[in-house]
């Protein structure tokens, strides 16, 4: 089983870092496309728990902190634009 996943990086020449993260991208993006908020907060979990499994078994996690934090920020971002965009709705 091993031997196959290292196979694969040493082919693609990316570490297995990379690919997780990778994978965890492109999960994101395949739930980006049902809706936008739902992919932010799936992106946010599941580099989230890539952090801590990294930082756990002392990989280099400095990518997926990263990604962690592009996440939440742009999620807190929509999430604060479409509460002003429904209080602006009900003044009106």
């Amino acid at each position: 089983m091993w031997d196959f996943i290292i196979t694969i990086t040493n082919n693609l020449g990316m570490n297995l870092e990379g690919i997780l993260l990778l994978v965890v991208m492109l999960m994101s993006v395949i739930a980006y496309a049902k809706d936008v908020r739902l992919g932010l907060l799936m992106g946010m979990i599941l580099t989230g728990i890539l952090f801590i499994i990294f930082y756990e078994f002392e990989l280099d996690y400095s990518a997926a902190l990263i990604m962690f934090f592009i996440h939440f920020a742009v999620l807190a971002l929509t999430i604060l634009s479409m509460g002003r965009q429904s209080s602006n709705s009900e003044v009106s």
